[in-house]
């Protein structure tokens, strides 16, 4: 371990063959006791004189600065576009539009068949409960199987009669994927329910006969 008095200028060698010269001498001045600021200076002033000296710089320069800055911008506009997107949709969700409240739901579930409009941005299970909820009391039985999952798969067994209920509801208005989950818990014993063979195929009726008329 050096000690203080090894921080001077000098008391390292030259272990960095840079070509500039200016750039040496940068580095071995970050090694002196000296504030973050003047050390900042310090760079800047070298940078600053390297760019004058050496016209490549000047152009390896703009030619770095450019595609960041067009990376930015496109970042930036991404980003604003994905928050007027999400205003848009809460807008018709809060005067009952129930695609928009199931689009919503979907944005800020964390369900592994979420199909979500801005790739998730913005995860809130609460938010998505309270959508989805809204959605499903009005008869939108994918808002209701997709409730199913967030209760089953976010709160590890604590609400697996509401994944039940959800379930349910679904499959009786007729989802396709919501009487295959019911058909397979009653196949398999989940959810805290009995194997129950009457129960499963009675299910897996259903589904075959939805999935024949395309549902």
């Amino acid at each position: 371990m050096p000690t203080d008095e090894s921080y001077t200028r000098g008391a390292y060698p030259d272990i960095f063959p840079l070509p500039i010269a200016g750039c040496r001498t940068a580095i071995r001045e970050s090694y002196t006791v000296m504030t973050f600021k003047a050390t900042v200076w310090t760079l800047i002033r070298h940078i600053v004189i390297l760019l004058r000296r050496h016209l490549w710089l000047r152009w390896l320069l703009v030619a770095l600065c450019v595609p960041v800055l067009f990376f930015l911008l496109f970042v930036g506009d991404m980003i604003y576009g994905v928050n007027n997107n999400l205003r848009m949709w809460e807008e018709k969700a809060r005067v009952g539009d129930i695609e928009a409240q199931r689009v919503l739901a979907n944005n800020y579930s964390a369900g592994p068949y979420a199909r979500s409009t801005f790739g998730r941005y913005g995860f809130d299970r609460d938010k998505a409960i309270y959508w989805y909820t809204i959605a499903a009391n009005r008869g939108d039985a994918e808002s209701a199987y997709s409730l199913g999952e967030v209760y089953e798969k976010d709160f590890e067994g604590a609400r697996n009669a509401d994944a039940l209920f959800w379930y349910r509801t679904a499959a009786q208005r007729r989802f396709l994927l919501a009487a295959q989950r019911l058909s397979r818990i009653y196949t398999q014993g989940l959810l805290g329910q009995k194997k129950d063979p009457i129960q499963a195929a009675h299910w897996a009726r259903l589904a075959a006969a939805l999935g024949a008329n395309g549902q």
